[in-house]
């Protein structure tokens, strides 16, 4: 792995001291407002649209399309993905003719809060994907386990 060199850390300093003059650490707080805030509300809508909870409720009662629909939602309130063209979108898997929706919900749930650990549950559900011709993009996996999990899942 390649070790940034002092005048390599100096000019990023200086770039980021453009944005945010007197930027000292990452407690800076135009640089919360601008980069943090809006992700931790982002978490905190994740657990309530799609935290265990959440998720076991909408199973049980087979609403499926809800649960995707709050996906949608979840996937377009940061940044983080890309989503200009939503067939070759980070939330692509959501958009393929004849996905079985209901399946694509439980695979998703024990993605998120599944028992095994979580690299297991990654593999699980990269096996589903790529077993169904499904698009699989590391973003799509990554993206909800960091808000429904910052904890563990960074």
């Amino acid at each position: 792995m390649a070790t940034l060199q002092a005048w390599q850390i100096e000019d990023l300093l200086t770039l980021v001291r453009l944005r945010y003059p007197g930027w000292a650490d990452f407690a800076h707080p135009p640089f919360v407002a601008d980069e943090l805030s809006y992700k931790q509300e982002a978490a905190a809508l994740a657990q309530e649209l799609l935290g265990a909870n959440a998720v076991a409720e909408l199973l049980g009662q087979w609403q499926y399309d809800e649960l995707l629909a709050r996906v949608e939602r979840l996937g377009r309130e940061t940044n983080m993905l890309w989503l200009r063209v939503p067939r070759q979108s980070d939330l692509n898997i959501l958009y393929q003719a004849g996905v079985d929706k209901a399946e694509l919900a439980r695979q998703l749930a024990r993605l998120w809060h599944g028992e095994a650990p979580l690299p297991e549950r990654v593999q699980s559900f990269g096996e589903y994907a790529v077993a169904r011709g499904l698009p699989l993009k590391w973003p799509f996996v990554t993206y909800f386990l960091f808000l429904l999990h910052p904890d563990a899942a960074m």
